[in-house]
């Protein structure tokens, strides 16, 4: 059981295990495979993702149900998209040419529950966004201690690699909010 963390105490992070960097090391080489589809590239990410996730759950506080994030800027690529709209038949709206920034509304796959309706298939930055402390900074829009990707910087290196990978297999689609590509 996490204990909730006032935002101003030191949060001591675990080491990554070694076995999470050897996988990740062996998944970033099999990527650079050609003989194998982008989308199943990407469903190897999240894959990878979901093992480093359960690491992830030992120090932070996020859990199902909180649903804080759910409503800020969720920037995916044309990809990742398409791996909703395959998985969930949910057609994407017709292409944008500018993408919309400064979100506050729900995203468009959160529940009435407050729970993700596409968990399986969410796309990489809801992966490798987690918050350290209290909860409540969440609710009160107070910045506070994240762990992994924010507003696109890292502060996971494992999750940088994977961030080049995944838009490496993006190509030349677009990478736009979440809002932009599905009602």
């Amino acid at each position: 059981m996490i204990k909730f963390k006032d935002k101003s105490e030191e949060t001591v992070l675990p080491a990554i295990p070694n076995e999470l960097a050897i996988k990740c090391k062996k998944l970033l080489s099999t990527l650079q495979s050609k003989n194998k589809r982008a989308i199943l590239k990407l469903k190897d990410i999240y894959k990878y993702l979901e093992d480093y996730g359960d690491f992830v759950k030992t120090f932070s506080v996020c859990s199902k149900g909180c649903s804080h994030c759910c409503k800020i800027d969720v920037t995916i690529t044309e990809l990742e998209a398409k791996l909703i709209e395959e998985e969930t038949r949910r057609k994407r709206k017709p292409r944008q040419l500018i993408a919309s920034t400064g979100h506050t509304s729900p995203c468009p796959f959160l529940g009435d529950e407050g729970e993700c309706t596409i968990y399986e298939v969410r796309p990489f930055h809801c992966r490798t966004f987690h918050t350290l402390d209290n909860p409540k900074y969440c609710e009160t829009g107070e910045d506070h201690k994240i762990y992994g990707s924010f507003n696109g910087i890292y502060t996971v290196t494992i999750y940088e690699k994977l961030n080049q990978m995944r838009q490496h297999l993006n190509g030349k689609g677009a990478i736009m909010d979440i809002r932009d590509f599905f009602n």
